[in-house]
């Protein structure tokens, strides 16, 4: 390595020191504003179990010695450098030498396994000893938080855009083509559909998860990471969870620890099985990610980051604790805790927890009232989730899919309800109304409508159970310990046969030493479709509701909270399939008691199942709305153990189910007599249409018509009649003066109010003519654009667009005048072609300052002539924003291996003041021909001063980017979204010759004297470009050296005797037709040159194995084992001797 080289590497080894102390002290200023907030922590957590204050606790300790290790870390690297420092002005002071990138080569031992070790270090030192080291002891984990480690995602590629046939072939969608005008993928599981010529109009598609065609475990993979870590890649974030308890960790054999995984259509079940340690062990599982986490829903460990959703809601169900501890933007600690004992656990026994790991847009999800589709498929494992009832959502879906609509769910498919109706009363609440949408009171243990009852206590001792919401059948009481106020079920409310959309209400919350929640009630869910429909129910529906929460085991004096109650099913169809349709909308069992003053919770009432059909097609159905059973009791208190008791819990009641079976009425058919298709009417403004209807007459004696037309100027309504006879012909009489003109026009005829379905349907269109000839007629206005009071800031010479109807007696066309007042009338252009009925423009001919203007049209037909009406425009026109300056920035290097971030400013400003600048759009972006372009979509305003605002912006430049000039581009728009740039200013990076090697020992079987042509048996040695320097052929070399024998100082194995090549043979290659044995012959002492060997700059973390990720193989071959020589060991540690050395230029 050449001096001035030499130099940079300990300058970039001083830059990367000087960056590791300020990581250092950033680290201890923040442990100090941990140790603060674990102080606060312990204060708050006062009232939790005693699990959480000793982790809290095991923080609190360990932070002070995090402080006192980073301490003397900090001082290592002071040291470290000054030494650095020092070795710089050496190296400054001294004359030109070359000292090589040593590689050793030590050891072969032909007595039994020959090892060839090649040294990591390829810093500049010459390594001339190896000792080999016993191996490690095993790591010992301990239960320290680490808040640092987290995975590093490199960007993703660009998503190709897909059209219409690349979604078809991924999803095998069964929609003829020819019938598909369009496609919009609304999430991994979902398609919306537009059709062309076809019965359908729109339509959507639900189906399991397809991510580019992929399953979801194919395109979401979950790979060990090590023996306790599960990571997952998806869309540039990389999220990993380890399972973190260090007792468990470090006797994983004897705790018989177990990790394993299996997925399903849309999500990983992530599997931890191990033997308890102790009663009151606490479970941590570390989750940390590339992206931001975001802790959504504490209770259940819920955590999303990037599109991964990672939850512990099933171990919520099965009775955990859980605690999530966010430790710093990018890592959670969740915590899981239980009372074993009160579970009949003990030490030893199994133990097993499986969250779940999704990405967003797996399911599809509809609320409120649905009318764009006539079509909707749930199928292949779809999943149509019904929202969630809150202060945005309805918490039910109502689905109308007219006349011929088609709704079908398929044996594999569901819908999912449950628990998505009114909210469960917290503890000693009311449960929330599912008939009103009222919110449950507080301290108040009457029904609130439908939902559940709050319990009520009254002394320190006591327990009082929520009760279960109503709906189609009572909510069962809560129990009551001995004094306090019961909680009552929730009332039913509705009818059986009632077309009214509701859904499930809330249990009321439990009081006692620790309140607890009611259960949800279940969401609400109707299709509709008319006479001609078909619905299909062949997979299940789940409407039913959420279990109270249960008594925490342990606790003294606790109660469960009530049950919600089932929610609401509605389906009508003129076809109903519900060949092995499972649907159920039963109440929530109530919540367990658990303690000596401990109560459970009343179960939740049945929802309401309504089918109404005209033709019913049923087999192997399973339709229940049963009610909610009363919590369990595990050392339930006396008083309320048993619903024989004077207070004590009592399960629901049954909801209702009606199947009604009855004629659906159908459409009315029009038939259009006259005028015919492409009349032209020269007779009379106001004609006749006359026409034929042919209905049923389901619900009233005749029928109520109305004629449409439609001209440019619009679609209305011009004339009814309200008793139209069934087969009886009939007119309408235009009820205006039609002018002249083209017009096409229809009937829309409906047979009344029907419950189900609207009644009502439209004629075929025809089209007619007016063109009546009389005395000329003065010529009629109307102004389409601008409108009246628009202000204009982008053009001072706008167009006016206007609509003149005329009988054009005198001309072909009319003679129109823009007249405009900004003080005084001046006409600002003109247009003499403009035709009758038809759409007409004139740019104004001059441009307009500043300022409000009146404005209108002027036309003649050559006899008579007309005004506009007049209105108003302002002009004020926006100026362009511009930018006046862009930092410069002298040469800067890349940092081997890693990323360095740059810094940038630049100043925007803005004529209009610098409030009309767009912050969200400034961004800067740096580039160089053939390198990819690094970009700050985002930057950050730092300063301001009159119309300028000057944004700081940072890039990262990647270790592989190249060496040249790169263009700085900083861009912004205002708030009109005129857009500016800036280019002017370039940068260099410097060129950097950099490589790293693995893998650090190189081995081969078995060797004995006379063996020829023995490859090693991990081949290859990997180089990694960790530089922006493309190494082309002749760029690397081999300089090998003579081993020389231990014992027998005479004896050497030459150099001559290996051969270096960047190919190899086939795995199962032998002698000669091994290329690496007929590679470059290495010479003792002799820099031999690799012919066909490359290391082009690249992302190496790609592991392609190639120049495309910048790196190369090599692969060594010992041709010949001398038979001359005798059984010893062999290397290059000694005298007439030395290391072998790698290098690149």
């Amino acid at each position: 390595m050449r001096p001035h080289r030499e130099v940079r590497v300990w300058k970039r080894k001083k830059v990367e020191v000087e960056a590791r102390i300020l990581r250092l002290e950033a680290l201890k200023e923040q442990t100090r504003i941990w140790m603060k907030k674990a102080s606060e922590k312990r204060l708050e957590l006062g009232w939790k179990s005693s699990t959480y204050q000793q982790l809290v606790e095991l923080h609190s300790q360990r932070l002070p010695q995090v402080i006192e290790e980073t301490a003397v870390k900090l001082s290592q690297a002071q040291l470290e450098l000054t030494e650095i420092e020092q070795r710089i002005e050496q190296l400054l002071q001294q004359p030109t030498k070359i000292i090589p990138l040593a590689v050793v080569l030590s050891m072969i031992l032909l007595l039994g396994l020959g090892i060839l070790f090649i040294d990591p270090g390829i810093t500049g030192l010459s390594v001339k000893n190896v000792s080999i080291s016993p191996p490690p002891s095993l790591d010992l984990y301990d239960n320290t938080i680490d808040m640092v480690s987290i995975p590093v995602s490199i960007s993703p590629a660009a998503k190709k855009a897909k059209n219409i046939d690349d979604i078809i072939s991924e999803t095998k969608l069964k929609v003829p083509r020819e019938k598909i005008k369009d496609i919009t993928q609304l999430s991994y599981s979902s398609e919306e559909i537009d059709f062309t010529d076809w019965k359908y109009t729109k339509g959507l598609v639900v189906h399991k998860p397809l991510i580019d065609g992929k399953t979801f475990a194919e395109a979401v993979p979950l790979v060990d990471k090590d023996t306790f870590t599960y990571s997952a890649d998806f869309e540039g974030t990389i999220l990993e969870v380890e399972f973190a308890a260090a007792e468990i960790k470090n006797d994983k054999v004897g705790r018989k620890f177990q990790q394993s995984k299996f997925e399903t259509d849309r999500e990983w079940k992530i599997a931890y099985s191990y033997l308890l340690p102790a009663l009151n062990f606490t479970l941590p599982l570390r989750v940390s990610s590339s992206s931001p986490i975001t802790v959504e829903d504490a209770s259940i460990g819920k955590v999303h980051s990037g599109s991964f959703i990672l939850s512990f809601e099933e171990e919520r169900q099965r009775g955990y604790n859980i605690w999530v501890d966010q430790v710093s933007d990018q890592v959670v600690y969740v915590y899981l805790s239980k009372n074993y004992t009160e579970e009949g656990k003990a030490v030893d026994d199994e133990i097993i927890i499986d969250p779940s790991l999704t990405v967003s847009g797996t399911s599809t999800e509809l609320c409120g009232t649905v009318t764009e589709y006539d079509l909707i498929d749930i199928n292949t494992g779809g999943v149509l989730t019904i929202c969630q009832a809150n202060s945005t959502s309805a918490g039910g879906v109502n689905i109308s899919l007219g006349y011929f609509g088609n709704f079908s769910l398929d044996a594999s498919s569901w819908i999912e309800g449950k628990g998505a109706g009114e909210n469960g009363g917290v503890g000693g609440t009311q449960g929330d109304d599912g008939n009103h949408g009222t919110a449950g009171s507080a301290n108040v243990a009457t029904p609130n409508g439908g939902g559940g009852g709050g319990g009520q206590k009254k002394n320190a001792n006591d327990a009082a159970a929520g009760a279960g919401g109503g709906f189609g059948g009572a909510g069962g009481n809560g129990g009551l310990s001995i004094a306090g106020t019961q909680g009552l079920g929730g009332l039913t409310y509705g009818a059986y046969n009632a077309l009214d959309l509701k859904m499930g209400s809330g249990g009321g919350g439990s009081e006692a030493d620790t309140d607890l929640d009611g259960g949800d009630g279940g969401g609400g869910i109707k299709i509709v479709a008319g006479a001609g429909g078909w619905v299909g129910i062949r997979g299940s529906i789940n409407v039913t509701g959420n279990n109270g929460t249960d008594a925490v085991a342990g606790t003294q004096d606790s109660a469960g909270g009530g049950g919600g109650s089932g929610g609401h099913i509605i389906i009508v169809a003129g076809t109903l399939n519900l060949n092995g349709a499972v649907m159920r909308a039963d109440g929530g069992g109530g919540g367990l008691g658990s303690g000596t003053d401990s109560c459970p919770g009343g179960g939740g009432g049945g929802g309401r199942i309504y089918l109404v059909y005209e033709t019913l097609q049923a087999n192997s159905t399973f339709i229940t709305t049963n009610h909610g059973y009363l919590g369990g009791n595990v050392s339930a208190d006396a008083a309320c153990d048993n619903p024989s008791d004077a207070l004590g819990p009592t399960h629901g009641a049954n909801g209702t189910i009606q199947f009604n079976g009855t004629y659906f009425d159908r459409l009315p058919i029009i038939t259009l007599l006259a005028p015919a298709n492409l009349t032209i009417n020269s007779t009379t403004s106001t004609p006749d249409f006359v026409f034929n209807v042919s209905d049923d007459l389901f619900a009233q004696p005749y029928l109520n018509c109305t004629l449409w037309l439609s001209s440019s100027a619009g679609t209305q309504a011009y004339g009814t009649n309200n008793t139209v006879f069934n087969a009886t012909k009939t007119s309408i009489t235009t009820n205006a003066t039609l002018s002249n003109g083209p017009y096409s026009w229809m009937i829309n005829c409906s047979d009344g109010f029907d419950p189900l379905m609207e009644r009502s349907n439209s004629s075929e269109t025809r089209n007619i003519t007016i063109d009546i000839v009389s005395a000329d007629q003065t010529p009629l206005l109307s102004l389409l654009s601008p409108a009246n009071h628009t202000r204009n800031t982008t053009d001072t010479t706008p167009e006016f667009m206007f609509n003149v109807t005329d009988d054009m007696i005198a001309q072909p066309y009319l003679n129109c005048t823009l007249w405009m007042n900004n003080g005084t009338d001046a006409a600002f252009g003109t247009n003499n072609t403009v035709f009758n009925a038809t759409k007409a423009i004139i740019s104004a001919n001059s441009s307009l300052n500043d300022g409000n203007y009146l404005w209108w049209t002027n036309c003649s037909d050559g006899v008579q002539s007309n005004l506009s009406e007049i209105r108003n425009i302002s002009i004020a026109t926006n100026g362009v924003p511009s930018i006046t300056f862009v930092s410069n920035l002298s040469a800067v290097s890349i940092i081997e291996g890693g990323v360095r971030q740059i810094n940038f400013s630049f100043l925007a400003s803005d004529p209009d003041g610098r409030g009309d600048l767009d912050n969200t759009s400034a961004q800067l972006r740096i580039s160089r021909l053939g390198e990819a372009d690094r970009t700050n979509t985002s930057c950050t305003p730092v300063g301001t001063f009159e119309n300028n605002i000057n944004y700081s912006c940072s890039i990262n430049l990647w270790y592989y980017d190249g060496a040249g000039f790169w263009t700085i581009n900083a861009s912004i728009r205002d708030t009109q979204s005129l857009y500016s740039e800036n280019n002017s200013m370039q940068f260099m990076v410097l060129e950097t010759t950099a490589f790293a090697i693995g893998p650090t020992a190189l081995t081969w079987a078995t060797l004995e004297l006379g063996n020829t042509n023995r490859t090693a048996t991990n081949d290859p040695m990997t180089l990694n470009n960790t530089g922006n320097k493309d190494i082309v052929t002749t760029g690397i070399t081999v300089t090998g050296y003579d081993l020389r024998g231990l014992t027998t100082t005479t004896e050497f194995i030459r150099a001559t005797n290996f051969s270096v090549s960047n190919v190899n043979g086939s795995s199962s290659c032998s002698g000669v037709t091994c290329l690496e044995c007929n590679g470059t012959i290495m010479f003792n002492n002799t820099a031999e040159t690799l012919p066909n060997a490359i290391l082009s700059a690249g992302n190496f973390s790609l592991n392609y194995q190639n120049d495309t990720s910048g790196q190369e193989n090599l692969f060594f071959c010992l041709m010949t084992v001398p038979l001359e020589i005798s059984r010893q060991t062999y290397d290059t540690s000694q005298e007439q001797t030395a290391s072998w050395v790698i290098t690149i230029n």
